[in-house]
């Protein structure tokens, strides 16, 4: 297909260094940014240290996502 509805991410560097898990991190960004993204543990063990964030949402409020994901990587890397 040319595309997918979700887009799967390894969880950082910084944040395992941090002692983050994938649930952890995602609990984080959601308290800090109010965007959800899904922690990959919650799959199976393969999903471990990945967090998934699901394309179903109109452009603009995925663009806002991005925005304020940026913003608090910025702040925390």
């Amino acid at each position: 297909p040319s595309m997918a509805m979700y887009l799967w991410m390894p969880l950082p560097d910084w944040a395992q260094r941090r002692g983050f898990t994938d649930e952890s991190l995602a609990a984080n960004l959601l308290e800090k940014t109010g965007v959800a993204l899904t922690p990959g543990s919650g799959f199976g063990e393969g999903g471990n240290d990945w967090l998934r964030l699901a394309l179903v949402r109109p452009t603009e409020q995925l663009q806002e996502a991005f925005l304020r994901i940026e913003q608090w990587w910025n702040a925390n890397n």
